[in-house]
Parts: structure tokens; sequence; C-alpha cells
């Protein structure tokens, strides 16, 4: 920075440090908020004034260019009373956990498997719900959804899924 303008810069930090020390001043003297500063009506502070620019863009760098003395007043005075009080934050987490049971049932050997085995099932669901029930209570949860860790288990838009698999490999939803 050039010497004349570090100079500049300087008086201009002063004038706004005097600027500031007046409005804490009418604050200390327990002023209204209403009340006009010393200085003529809303006459602009010195920080309202072109501060410095950003050297490559040539942006004024200026937080606020139409702060009025009584505008800093009261700014000066909500960060005072505000300063100290604390806001809530909610910290919120979602996780999702599954169980997993299995169990094996005794079909006769004359179902074919392709293609009966579906419907033999589903018809005959006294067969097996039950057991399944009380497997399902004793599982223990598992972090995640699930979906993909178990072989054909991926529906990842269902709530719940239910397969059966065959010996032979062949298997699908029930």
């Amino acid at each position: 920075m050039k010497e004349k303008e570090s100079s500049e810069l300087h008086h201009r930090l002063e004038m706004v440090q005097d600027d500031v020390k007046a409005l804490l001043k009418h604050l200390e003297d327990g002023k209204s908020m209403k009340e006009q500063t010393k200085y003529v009506d809303d006459g602009y502070t010195h920080l309202n004034q072109p501060f410095f620019e950003d050297p490559f863009s040539g942006k004024d760098l200026t937080m606020n260019r139409e702060l009025t003395y009584n505008k800093w007043i009261k700014y000066i005075h909500d960060y005072q009373l505000n300063k100290n009080k604390k806001m809530k934050v909610k910290i919120m987490q979602r996780s999702v956990y599954h169980k997993y049971a299995e169990i094996e049932i005794e079909v006769p050997n004359l179902i074919d498997y392709e293609s009966e085995i579906h419907d033999y099932l589903t018809n005959n669901e006294d067969l097996w719900a039950d057991q399944m029930d009380a497997k399902f209570e004793e599982s223990e949860y598992e972090f995640g959804s699930g979906v993909h860790d178990y072989e054909g288990m991926n529906e990842s838009n269902s709530d719940s899924e239910w397969r059966f698999q065959c010996p032979n490999g062949y298997g699908g939803h029930l």
C-alpha cells in the first residue's frame, strides 16, 4: 500500500473509531433509542463512506452505506442486549435399523419349484407365518436398511420384504 493511501486509511479508521465512541456514549448515557445523537439528525457516519475497494473487482467493501447515526445506535443497542443471549438449535438424527430372520419349512416334493411354489407358500401361510414371527422377534436390530445385504433382498423402496429360496436356487418375493 502506498504511503498516501496508508495515511488516508489510518485517518479514516480514526474517524470511524470516533463515530463508534460517540454512539457508545449515547447508549451509556441511558438515552432512548428514539432520541437523536449529539450529531445532526440522521447525518451519515464515516462508516458509510467508501472505506476501501477490492483491488481485483473494484467493489466497495464497506458493510452498509446507509447506516445513519441513529441506525448505528439501534444496531449497537441491539447488539448489547443480545450479545450474551443464546439461541436454541435442534440437532436431529434419523437412523435406519432392520431385523432379518429366516426359517426353513418342509414342502411336498411333488410341488414344481418354478410354477407352483409361490402359490403354495402364499396359500399355506399358516405353515410358516407364526414360526417366522417368533424368529423375527428374537432377531437383533442391525444398523442400515439391509437392502443388498442378503441375497435377493433388493427392494430399496419397500419398508418390508419377504422372499423364499428353494434348494435349486430358484426364489422370489412373496
